[in-house]
């Protein structure tokens, strides 16, 4: 069958949680799949192949209207006869484009979080989206957490057969623990790391003030609109404890996940819907501290198990969780053991691909028999 990933952002241009999840699905199903990617740039459009054979459609936006693209040729990409088009929200421009094909094309969709952008119109824009997602062929939800937490998912249970719940997963050979002892490539103190993009959610001011009480290094990789402010306060407030890398090579990640002792996601509100990078660091046997936003970052990462859940936007509280942890290195073994095995029975990418894969042919198959 032939399938259309359909996104904002290209995963090579933003390597982002939800384009690292789009990218994992083109790149996991080219084997039995006829996959492609569209997403939008500010450079000229242009459609490359992948080494994996996956087709990816680079559409030039003309500018961006709180975080929204406006690249009009998406709509005469997704008109381009697919058998299922998977649209990721949320993305109204991708959004607008799947409900102009008017049912005619199977249409499934991932939905990643809740959007706080634009509070004037998240009213309006929220019964559209309901009624655009009431009508797809299914709609693919992370945890089931996300969808008792938001106000659009609860509304969408009233049918059973539409929602469902499959884990997001990553590669546990690729994000696997240390065979030897860590590579300590920032010295010897102890790493307390987060890998993400700089966003205002992700909470990292609040990071920053905690880490000024904890004796470790703190070392952010990633990059947004935060950057500025972030690197700043990290540099202002921590001095030579600090390290920030916009950005690093994939083939490095896991060895920056090795090297940390505790991996940690302070994310402040409910538009954190998964925690990607927090799975990718337990995959490595690193434990986590993340925070409670009622999504699926606590359901990913067991307190007192995996890691441990503090509450959001508490420096004091996230100081003690990081301190504990530190300062017991017994514990933190144990739970990174912890932490690898859960990833290993739940949130794999190759059990990911297989549930996503069923969807596609138990859609197409109910469309045959309608």
């Amino acid at each position: 069958m032939r399938v259309l990933q359909l996104y904002r952002d290209h995963f090579a241009d933003l390597p982002g949680g939800i384009e690292r999840h789009v990218h994992d699905l083109a790149h996991g199903l080219a084997p039995v799949h006829q996959m492609e990617v569209v997403a939008s740039a500010k450079t000229p459009r242009q459609s490359t192949v992948d080494p994996d054979g996956v087709v990816v459609h680079v559409e030039r936006e003309f500018a961006r209207v709180g975080g929204v693209p406006l690249a009009p040729r998406i709509f005469k990409r997704v008109r381009d006869g697919y058998d299922i088009v998977h649209m990721h929200s949320p993305n109204p421009t991708g959004e607008l484009a799947c409900w102009k094909l008017g049912g005619k094309t199977a249409v499934v969709a991932t939905y990643h979080a809740d959007t706080t952008r634009a509070p004037l119109l998240l009213p309006a824009y929220g019964r559209w989206l309901e009624a655009l997602l009431a009508g797809c062929d299914r709609v693919i939800v992370g945890s089931q957490r996300l969808v008792e937490a938001s106000p659009v998912l609860r509304k969408l249970s009233r049918h059973p057969s539409l929602i469902q719940v499959i884990p997001f997963g990553v590669d546990a050979q690729r994000f696997s623990p240390a065979e030897g002892p860590a590579i300590r490539r920032w010295g010897p103190d102890p790493i307390v790391l987060f890998v993400g993009r700089l966003r205002y959610y992700k909470g990292l001011p609040f990071l920053i003030e905690a880490m000024s009480k904890v004796q470790a290094r703190l070392v952010i990789v990633g990059d947004g609109q935060e950057r500025e402010r972030v690197v700043g306060l990290g540099r202002e407030r921590l001095g030579d404890r600090f390290t920030y890398l916009p950005g690093i090579p994939e083939e490095e990640l896991a060895t920056v996940y090795r090297s940390a002792d505790v991996f940690c996601l302070p994310s402040t509100s409910e538009a954190e819907a998964f925690g990607l990078a927090a799975l990718e660091a337990m995959a490595c046997g690193v434990p986590v501290v993340t925070t409670e936003v009622g999504t699926a970052t606590s359901e990913i990462n067991v307190d007192g198990e995996t890691g441990l859940v503090v509450p959001p936007s508490n420096a004091g509280a996230l100081s003690e969780a990081l301190r504990l942890l530190l300062e017991d290195s017994a514990r933190r073994h144990q739970m990174g053991a912890a932490a690898r095995a859960r990833v290993l029975a739940e949130y794999t990418r190759d059990l990911m691909l297989r549930r996503v894969s069923q969807v596609y042919e138990q859609v197409l198959a109910d469309r045959r028999l309608a």
